[in-house]
């Protein structure tokens, strides 16, 4: 905004919109609500994983240390076109607050034998303890030559 277009707010606004914040939007109590849960599921588009496809997913805080890993890394299971997989329950490494985890990562990284093209889309929800959540989504490719996807936390 430009000088002399800033708009005053009125308490009881602000205090409304405060209250009425749902899922994905932090509460002035909720930036301190700790992570309690994260689930990522998989949707293959129109090319597949290979049974001999391995996954590695990682979830950092917003300073890159790690808070959450999948234990599963999916060898030997194939992903056929148009499979839907999940959600899958992450293990939680460490505390985070829903501060913490703004512009967070969700990283996806493949370990193809040969040349794998796995066209995908996941999903991820973070959830805290005040019931609030926090989204990491991503479409694309997960490949030999594009090992490492990643989803910023939103």
């Amino acid at each position: 905004m430009g000088k002399g277009l800033r708009k005053a707010v009125p308490a009881g606004v602000l205090a409304l919109g405060l209250a009425l914040s749902g899922a994905g939007v932090a509460s002035a109590e909720g930036q301190g609500a700790a992570l309690t849960q994260v689930r990522i599921t998989f949707h293959t588009l129109d090319d597949d994983k290979d049974a001999d496809t391995c996954l590695d997913v990682n979830v950092t805080d917003n300073t890159g240390r790690r808070v959450a890993h999948l234990d599963q890394d999916f060898c030997p299971d194939q992903f056929p076109d148009g499979d839907l997989d999940g959600p899958f329950t992450l293990t939680l490494l460490a505390g985070a607050t829903w501060e913490s985890m703004r512009d967070g990562q969700v990283t996806l990284r493949v370990s193809p034998n040969g040349n794998d093209h796995w066209n995908l889309a996941f999903y991820t929800v973070l959830h805290f303890s005040d019931g609030d959540r926090r989204n990491a989504n991503y479409t694309g490719q997960a490949s030999h030559v594009n090992r490492e996807v990643h989803a910023e936390v939103v």
